[in-house]
């Protein structure tokens, strides 16, 4: 029995020394590696304060910086060290808190950041979990307005947790929530269900709740420097969800649209792994809503001006003509 003992001693002693000799060289070597990756990777100056070693087995990164592109409070890594045995790099966790993400689009459509370029095959690496806490992202546009037209999405968390049993399994829960604006004032989005990437199967719901359309005039091609620009839009409110349902990589979408008085249920079908959808269907559901809230204002609009009204329905009706059989 003391033999017994003694070995367990000796085992978590060399696991012990083992672990402090891997931290001090992730601390000594790993910071300015991982550094260099990225700013290679994605052509932009990149910092961070600490990268360590947790225990049993975790890396874990603290205030990283990606200039003009990226602030991370914290990032943490676990990987599988029987997967690793097996040949494989498996994750079996990301977790990233406060990620803040920002993207610029220049007046030509470009963004603020290049992709990696493809050197080579590298080893897959398949990800087990993902965590995503109070994140956000801020959409600069300086192709529609130039001075930077800003859309922020706040509050993001992301919860996706591969089924345990069977281990061989690819099926994985997922659970997603984001605010539009500061704090929720422009609407939420939420999203859940679970999907098996090996037959490609899934179940979920999607939905938006009190979206502030408004927020995204600017989008609405027609809308602005047309006619239209004459009446106040005082608010759209959407509010939609979708069901959605795979079987064999074949997705079939419920949808339930409400713009204020307007309401549209409608129904399509696409490719789990390559879904599409055609926008000018959601434009013309949304954009409808809009222009029943701009007349309500027409009579107030004959008061004010009933020499110009005649005009201003002409003119109105082939802008929304223009709008419904824009060509994408």
């Amino acid at each position: 029995m003391k033999r017994i003992i003694k070995i367990l001693f000796w085992v978590v002693g060399v696991i012990i020394a083992i672990f402090i000799l891997l931290s001090i060289a992730v601390a000594l070597f790993a910071k300015p590696i991982v550094i260099s990756q990225i700013e290679q990777n994605l052509k932009l100056k990149t910092s961070l304060d600490s990268l360590s070693l947790g225990f049993p087995l975790s890396v874990n990164i603290r205030n990283l910086n990606i200039r003009s592109l990226a602030k991370v409070e914290e990032v943490s890594l676990k990987p599988s060290l029987l997967a690793f045995l097996a040949g494989k790099i498996v994750l079996n966790e990301l977790r990233v808190i406060k990620p803040e993400i920002t993207l610029v689009m220049d007046k030509s459509g470009k963004f603020n950041f290049s992709l990696p370029e493809n050197k080579g095959k590298r080893p897959p690496v398949f990800l087990a979990g993902l965590d995503i806490r109070l994140g956000k992202v801020f959409f600069i546009d300086r192709k529609i307005d130039p001075a930077g037209y800003k859309i922020t999405l706040s509050g993001i968390n992301v919860k996706v947790s591969k089924v345990a049993f069977p281990i061989t399994s690819l099926s994985a829960n997922f659970n997603v929530s984001a605010m539009l604006g500061e704090n929720a004032e422009k609407g939420s989005v939420t999203a859940s269900g679970w999907i098996d990437f090996g037959p490609k199967n899934m179940e979920g719901r999607v939905e938006l709740k009190d979206i502030e359309m408004t927020y995204f005039t600017p989008y609405f091609q027609g809308l602005q420097d047309s006619p239209l620009a004459g009446f106040t839009v005082s608010s759209a409110k959407l509010n939609a969800s979708s069901d959605l349902k795979a079987v064999n990589n074949n997705l079939t979408a419920k949808c339930r649209i409400k713009v204020m008085n307007l309401s549209s249920e409608f129904t399509f079908k696409t490719k789990l792994d390559k879904p599409s959808i055609d926008p000018n269907m959601i434009k013309q559901q949304v954009v409808g809503a809009i222009a029943s809230n701009i007349f309500e204002q027409l009579p107030q609009k004959i008061a004010e001006n009933p020499e110009d009204f005649k005009k201003q329905m002409k003119d109105l009706g082939k802008s929304l003509k223009e709008m419904f059989l824009k060509k994408e």
